[in-house]
């Protein structure tokens, strides 16, 4: 049985085996790990095969083996030992148990987590949409603001086919010029109207209500010495 540990108790051992000699306490001991390790724990009844599996000769085996297999049974053309198998089945049965613990606990686990995930997304659904907070011009602009010039403003530039660099200088020249109020309110009527081109229509609309006309001729300089 790989991967099972052999439990042994060694008062036990000693008692049952005192009288063995030091070589005969090794080849016990090694069948027994033999043994364990597999399927049905138990040995062939071939001694051929047993002084391989100790590796030493069939003549030092033929020595060895009334004291050593004294401890085990034939039946059936192999050897088993009592309390080996006895082991064995304990092992095997806490180890169909431990794993029968674990499948219906992840099964349990399994099935509450769609639970959890259907009500996050039927809550999801039902929640109110955040407020979106626009500045009116006065104070410091919170930083929620500030963040949604730039995803906005970068993702409506790169999606026009503007570069990255040239995107965020131009984003932060209509900060500048028209106050993250005024930016993020046109960002916001660029998006959803879905203007192909955001610069153009941004110089426009942002020109409208300041005092910087150059702002596009700005914009389109940058991009070409970018």
């Amino acid at each position: 049985m790989k991967g099972a540990a052999l439990p042994i108790f060694g008062d036990a051992y000693l008692a049952d085996t005192h009288h063995l000699t030091l070589e005969e306490h090794g080849a016990y001991f090694k069948l027994l790990l033999l043994a364990w390790r597999s399927p049905g724990c138990s040995l062939p009844d071939d001694d051929q095969r047993l002084a391989r599996m100790l590796a030493i000769g069939p003549a030092k085996w033929a020595k060895l083996k009334p004291c050593v297999m004294a401890f085990w049974t034939l039946a059936d053309g192999a050897w088993t030992q009592k309390r080996l198998s006895k082991e064995r089945a304990w092992t095997d049965k806490k180890a169909a148990s431990n794993s029968s613990s674990a499948k219906k606990r992840w099964g349990k686990q399994d099935i509450e987590k769609p639970r959890n995930e259907e009500c996050e997304r039927i809550s999801e659904r039902n929640a109110p949409p955040p407020p979106l907070s626009i500045p009116n011009g006065m104070g410091v602009p919170p930083v929620d603001t500030v963040k949604a010039i730039w995803d906005i403003g970068i993702t409506l530039l790169t999606a026009s086919g503007h570069e990255e660099r040239a995107a965020r200088s131009i984003v932060g020249r209509w900060r500048k010029e028209h106050g993250d109020g005024k930016t993020l309110a046109a960002l916001i009527d660029c998006q959803a109207k879905s203007i192909t081109s955001p610069v153009e229509w941004m110089a426009k609309v942002l020109s409208a209500s300041s005092s910087a006309p150059s702002l596009l001729e700005q914009a389109h300089r940058y991009e070409r010495a970018a």
